[in-house]
Order: C-alpha cells, then structure tokens, then sequence
C-alpha cells in the first residue's frame, strides 16, 4: 500500500495546540529522564536525554496545514472534500468551506506566516501562499464533490 500525498504547509491556526499544563508535565517528566538517564548510564545518559529531546521536538504539535487527496486538517479541524457543500471564494483575502450543518472552514491569507521583513514583501508572499493553496482545495473540492455550491468561483 503506498503511502498518501499529502501537502503541508504553515498556517497559524487559531487552535489551540497544547495547554499549558501537558507542556508543564512533559518539562517536568523530561527532567525526570534526564535525571534517571544521567543516574543509570552516567555521561553517555546525557547524550541519550538529548536525543530523546531533539525527538520530542520533532514530534512536538505544530501550526500547520495538510492537504491529503481526501480530507484537509487544520488543527483540530478535519473537513472531508466530499462533504463540502458550499465554498466562496474572496479573491486575496479568505476561502470559506461549507461543510455539513455547522461545519465551517475559513482560510485566511493573513494567517500564513512569511519571513519577508519588508511590507511590500509580505504581502506578496502571503498572496502566493494563499493563492496556491486555495487552489489546491479548490481543485480537489470540485474532483470529490462536483455538485457543490460555488460563489466568487467558476467551474
């Protein structure tokens, strides 16, 4: 089975990642390793901790979004393209995903970071940003669902 192609890109979503208090307790547990891995196997358990470290890092929640073929996740939110009833599109500014009864989805082009430091730059980079990802979604909207509700678009 081959794995799928999925797409990711940095988008800083309004969801929440990871509360205070898990961040508390993995700070507290990693101390707790670092102790026991310098207690157990002297120096070379410093090395092993750091390790361990660099891992979490890597595994730790980030602000991203992932466009896979059937579905995107953004944060905490899943939207299948099937279910899509309705998308709008406000050239330059936001796509907005109807989905089910309450199921909204809004993709803002101010929410994707850049690191221009020039205004004329960030702007520019943002829009292409939003501009190639928008399309994506809509590509893949209108291939899983052709009957959906368009405003601010054309088949």
């Amino acid at each position: 089975m081959a794995t799928p192609n999925v797409a990711v890109f940095k988008y800083q979503h309004s969801d929440r990642l990871v509360s205070s208090k898990v961040k508390w307790a993995f700070g507290l547990g990693f101390l707790v390793f670092l102790a026991l891995a310098i207690y157990v196997f002297g120096p070379p358990g410093i090395m092993l901790a750091f390790i361990g470290g660099f891992v979490a890092a890597f595994l730790w929640p980030k602000r991203r979004i992932s466009l896979g073929m059937r579905y995107l996740v953004c944060g905490n939110t899943v939207v299948y393209y099937a279910n899509v009833r309705r998308m709008e599109l406000h050239p330059g500014n936001y796509l907005v995903l109807q989905s089910g009864k309450d199921g909204v989805f809004r993709l803002e082009r101010e929410r994707f970071p850049t690191n221009a430091r020039k205004a004329a730059k960030i702007e520019m980079n943002k829009t292409i940003k939003f501009d190639k990802v928008s399309r994506r979604i809509i590509d893949r909207v209108l291939q899983a669902a052709p009957t959906v509700q368009l405003k601010g678009l054309t088949r």
